[in-house]
């Protein structure tokens, strides 16, 4: 585990590229919900970043988390991976009933292109029809993030004067004023890329500090 100014990070190991060969013992799924559970609870925030499949590391995040939030990159192809989702989250609900869908946030967004604004708009439309929120807060495709992940860096601390940066800040303020209507729940975010998913699953404490203490007191497992 490696300690630093943003929280406690697990890297990612090689050994879970074969997890869903290695892991297929009987209610394997709830594994990570367990380890969770018997973890300190000084911390506001796990944050659990998965692999774009719906595997059994994928469905340990749904499993341990309470609601959802979907990142969707602004392409059509995108699109057709929300359905499929929320059909995985209604048969996950089996086995958690408190799962949800928190929202959705539109990525790699450019409303200058007629391709950008007619996904927005297929956005809104399936959000509705899901009966789920749409963030305002949206991401622009930006030059930026590529060499920010380039550097091994986040946005913030690459470039934070940055359009982007300012993006990202936006969604977490957004975010923030969504988690303080469920205090105690554990959030699992989804990163939809064309029809892929992964997962980032957050756990939030009864004992929550306010916004800043995001930056403090969190954990963060690569499960890439």
């Amino acid at each position: 585990m490696k300690d630093t100014v943003l929280g406690d990070f697990v890297p990612c190991s090689l050994s879970l590229a074969d997890a869903d060969r290695r892991y297929t013992q009987f209610a394997a799924f709830r594994m990570l919900k367990r380890i969770l559970e018997e973890t300190d609870s000084s911390y506001d925030y796990y944050i659990i970043d998965c692999p774009p499949s719906l595997g059994i590391l994928s469905l340990n995040a749904l499993v341990a988390s309470d609601s959802l939030i979907v990142p969707v990159n602004a392409a059509a192809f995108s699109l057709q991976g929300i359905n499929a989702l929320a059909r995985v989250v209604e048969e996950v609900r089996s086995e958690n009933h408190v799962l949800s869908i928190m929202g959705i946030l539109v990525t790699r967004f450019n409303g200058r292109t007629v391709l950008g604004k007619d996904v927005l708009d297929a956005l809104s439309t399936i959000a509705d029809r899901l009966g789920k929120k749409l963030f305002s807060s949206r991401i622009r495709q930006a030059v930026a993030i590529e060499a920010a992940q380039a550097d091994h860096l986040d946005i913030s601390t690459a470039t934070p004067r940055s359009g982007v940066a300012k993006d990202y800040e936006n969604f977490v303020n957004e975010f923030l004023m969504e988690v303080e209507k469920c205090v105690g729940k554990r959030i699992c975010l989804d990163h939809l890329e064309s029809v892929k998913t992964s997962m980032l699953s957050m756990k939030l404490h009864k004992n929550k500090r306010k916004a800043s203490s995001m930056k403090n007191s969190a954990r963060l497992l690569h499960l890439r």
